[in-house]
């Protein structure tokens, strides 16, 4: 089988592609580590090696698939065997892209379904964004005319107001006019 589909190298971190089912194969059968795989807690799972010089590899989580080699004293030993099997040639190359342009065609894809279910995950998550969305322009929309309403309702009550300021002026006055030249 080859792993090399599933093991890539990053900026000095170790990322795993696939399953973790295809992980702990690969722990056994590639890298010929026989131990226990336990779950500490949340998405990380931690190999334990019963050689000795304890390795130990850490699996962080689905959405990173950050690979993390601890040992006692045998750690370079086991990134030299990791960085040997990624430099390796794939065997699964289409000859005729070989010939042409061996760079692109001998890349490996990095694909695989959990991140296909990603992808579809985050399209429904974006749907679902794009619905809300459009609710909430309706509501602004439909806000934005209802303030304009209000807005003119308070022109006329600001105009009544002026008209009715005016009279009462006027009333007040003709008052006064007509005290004045009563008592005179």
């Amino acid at each position: 089988m080859n792993y090399l589909n599933g093991l890539s190298y990053d900026s000095g971190t170790y990322v795993w592609l696939k399953t973790f089912e295809e992980l702990e194969r690969f722990v056994l059968e590639a890298l010929n580590l026989k131990g226990k795989w336990k779950s500490p807690g949340g998405d990380v799972k931690v190999f334990k090696s019963e050689e000795e010089g304890a390795y130990m590899i850490k699996l962080r989580g689905p959405r990173s698939k950050k690979l993390v080699i601890q040992s006692d004293d045998a750690e370079e030993n086991l990134k030299l065997k990791l960085e040997s099997l990624i430099n390796r040639d794939p065997k699964d190359v289409n000859p005729s892209c070989e010939a042409s342009t061996k760079e692109v065609c001998s890349s490996v894809n990095e694909l695989t379904e959990p991140s296909v279910s990603q992808f579809d995950g985050l399209k429904a998550d974006i749907a679902t964004l794009v619905d809300i969305t459009s609710d909430l322009i309706t509501e602004i929309n439909s806000m934005r005319s209802k303030q304009k309403d209000f807005e003119s309702v308070i022109r006329k009550q600001d105009s009544e107001i002026c008209r009715l300021s005016e009279a009462n002026l006027i009333l007040a006055s003709s008052l006064r006019s007509l005290g004045n030249s009563t008592f005179k």
